[in-house]
């Protein structure tokens, strides 16, 4: 199978690099690159436009802002191969990463998502363990190597995923009107019309994801609103149900109202709470995180 790979980008100057450094050093050596640009303003073609790269193939798309889903759509129809691997551009595929895919997909021929998971030695700050502590956690209930997944498993990340090009046009592509969970989106609607969908945990790309505290809330934030445009596609309880305040105790209502301020916000930033053993700071970081990122989305963060 040829293969087409494919690095959406928005803004994605001081990153790109990194990525298509990690692509030279893959174990298989014959592909495409696409990059496909989001309408960014950061000079990124320029960027690109001035290096030198020993690619098979190598193109450098750009289209105005449309979002994720529409353009990796869209570097998707400039493809050649018949296997199209998307990362991210703040993703550093391992070496073997292709190879992994190359191998799924020579036998299964379905969609298949890798691990993108923060690199240990690249978290510099308390909160940015954290988060990959919540990484590893949520994969945990995984097997080693490939799983077979069904809709109350699924777990799809656009981060490094590759699907044959013909199921990907058969699929109609990522659904441009969301702005978010549109990997999840399409997972299901794989499933749904009867294709095999895996997750393949040895397949690692890392995620250089260097939140803050403040950024993983306004992420959070976006969760709910995609979880809103998702709603009228898929059922309620495939989705995360939202944390409706009427419905809790009133001690629940207390305490996340209290730990909804905005300076403890701050603190988490600053690395005021490390001299709290992990387990019991890692919980305060849960209640902030939860608390102003699906309790309270509505209130300032400033």
């Amino acid at each position: 199978m040829n293969i087409s790979v494919i690095i959406s980008t928005y803004q994605g100057a001081s990153r790109i690099l990194h990525v298509l450094e990690a692509l030279k050093n893959q174990i298989i050596t014959d592909f495409e690159v696409i990059v496909a640009i989001d309408g960014s303003t950061d000079r990124t073609k320029e960027l690109l436009e001035k290096q030198a790269f020993s690619f098979k193939d190598f193109k450098v798309l750009e289209q105005t802002n449309k979002g994720r889903a529409a353009i990796r759509n869209f570097g998707a129809s400039a493809a050649v191969g018949e296997l199209l691997v998307f990362y991210d551009d703040d993703t550093h595929p391992l070496e073997d990463s292709l190879q992994k895919h190359l191998k799924m997909q020579q036998k299964y021929k379905s969609l298949c998502g890798g691990l993108a998971i923060e690199d240990p030695l690249q978290c510099r700050t308390d909160i940015q363990k954290y988060k990959r502590y919540l990484s590893l956690k949520w994969t945990s209930k995984y097997n080693d190597g490939l799983n077979e997944l069904n809709k109350e498993n699924l777990f799809l990340t656009a981060a490094n995923f590759s699907i044959p090009k013909s199921l990907f046009e058969r699929l109609g592509g990522f659904d441009e009107r969301l702005t978010d969970a549109e990997d999840f989106e399409l997972g299901i609607r794989a499933l749904e019309q009867g294709h095999d969908v895996y997750f393949d945990n040895d397949n690692v790309a890392w995620h250089d994801d260097f939140i803050t505290c403040e950024s993983y809330i306004r992420r959070q934030r976006q969760y709910i609103r995609a979880n809103e445009e998702l709603s009228h596609k898929l059922p309620t309880e495939l989705l995360r149900k939202p944390l409706i305040i009427r419905e809790m105790s009133w001690r629940k209502r207390l305490i996340f109202y209290i730990f909804s301020n905005p300076a403890l916000v701050k603190m988490v930033d600053e690395e005021l709470f490390t001299f709290l053993p992990r387990a019991f700071r890692y919980k305060i970081y849960d209640l902030i995180i939860t608390s102003l990122g699906k309790v309270y989305p509505d209130k300032s963060l400033i």
